[in-house]
């Protein structure tokens, strides 16, 4: 496997859409796909990048063929763009296990003090 870098994409341009649209069975969401990824890549310190763009892109199309029906279209949008987006935070891959293990102790601590005051912890 060899991965190669790629200059940094503008997702604004018409070149941006045309080749996301390219690679949907629903070209029509080229558009919104791109206004969610700016939009996300200006709260974050680490972009998206085209790669995690295709990757939505891929997922839609092998999820949602162009003979499904529009809803099933839309509904694999917002899985596709949720599963991007959720990867791209790194789903807690920061804490380090004696963070972890603190924050368990400390879940315990609060469950155990709570049913010393006649609550049931949850």
């Amino acid at each position: 496997f060899t991965e190669i870098w790629v200059e940094a994409i503008d997702f604004a341009t018409v070149e941006a859409e045309n080749l996301v649209a390219s690679q949907l069975t629903w070209p029509v969401l080229a558009k919104p796909m791109l206004g969610a990824i700016m939009w996300f890549n200006r709260q974050v310190l680490h972009p998206l990048t085209i790669r995690e763009v295709l990757g939505w892109a891929a997922f839609v199309s092998g999820t949602a063929p162009s003979g499904a029906e529009g809803s099933r279209a839309a509904e694999m949008y917002i899985h596709g763009g949720c599963m991007v987006l959720v990867d791209s935070l790194g789903l807690g891959n920061q804490l380090v296990g004696q963070e972890a293990s603190a924050a368990a102790e400390a879940e315990t601590r609060a469950e155990v003090a709570g049913s010393d005051k006649g609550r049931k912890p949850c």
